[in-house]
């Protein structure tokens, strides 16, 4: 079994309070903490080369 640093807690997904169900859809069934995807839409000049 591995050990946390001292001082230092687990994150446990805050939907099923790290319980693990196969329904949750925030960790899938693994218990531990997921941050929420998303996505990030492009602005018209975020790719654009500044030398140009």
């Amino acid at each position: 079994m591995e050990m946390l640093p001292r001082g230092e807690w687990p994150k446990w997904c805050r939907s099923c309070g790290g319980s693990g169900l196969c329904e949750c859809s925030r960790c899938l069934g693994t218990g531990e903490y997921r941050y929420i995807m998303g996505f990030r839409f492009l602005n018209k000049h975020d790719d654009v080369d500044p030398q140009l």
